[in-house]
């Protein structure tokens, strides 16, 4: 009788545990569009590491995390009216502006 119970109780807790694995939430990349290219979200910086930079337009259209976006000048993280620049000097980088002391890199998709 010892036998089946500890039998019954290990079963248990390993369908506990495995259910456990399943209930992650998912995780989906940065991305905006911007002429027709693919910037990946990379890391968030200070603003004070960019000194040459120019405002390039705002993100006008937000998808939902797990959608890809389509249209230029749109995300599926960043709130629409986020203000996107560039660096002057290299073209394969955007900075979105994501608080008042930070922007969030987004690199072109190779």
């Amino acid at each position: 009788m010892r036998n089946i119970a500890a039998m019954i109780a290990l079963i248990f807790i390993a369908a506990l545990a495995l259910a456990g694995c399943n209930e992650s939430e998912k995780s989906y990349a940065s991305i905006l569009i911007y002429e027709d290219r693919e910037y990946i979200g990379k890391h968030v910086v200070s603003k004070e590491k960019y000194q040459n930079i120019e405002e390039v337009g705002v993100v006008l259209s937000k998808t939902e995390a797990d959608e890809l976006p389509e249209d230029d000048f749109s995300s599926n993280e960043m709130k629409i009216g986020t203000k996107i620049y560039k660096e002057t000097e290299r073209h394969d980088t955007l900075l979105l502006e994501y608080d008042i002391e930070q922007y969030k890199v987004f690199e072109v998709q190779n």
